[in-house]
């Protein structure tokens, strides 16, 4: 059995600062926040590292999100993973 969920979502990107001493201060931090509409009424929020290189279009970044809402009428919530590079 195959199910799909429509919908939209907006996100909000807020960068975070850099904190002294700590890690590389090459790696940006961002929290965005989510908000899904659509079959998932549900809200994100996130952490995410993302680092960007000298060679135009390179870049990566790692993120954990939970997501907590209604899918169909259940409640309830989960952690993703994302990563690009």
């Amino acid at each position: 059995m195959t199910s799909h969920v429509r919908g939209l979502f907006e996100v909000t990107m807020t960068p975070q600062p850099a904190q002294d001493g700590v890690g590389d201060p090459a790696f940006g931090r961002m929290a965005p926040d989510k908000r899904f509409r659509g079959d998932l009424q549900a809200t994100g929020k996130n952490q995410m590292l993302a680092l960007r290189t000298d060679t135009e279009g390179s870049a990566g970044h790692v993120a954990l999100e939970r997501v907590e809402g209604s899918l169909h009428g259940r409640h309830g919530a989960y952690a993703l993973r994302t990563a690009a590079r």
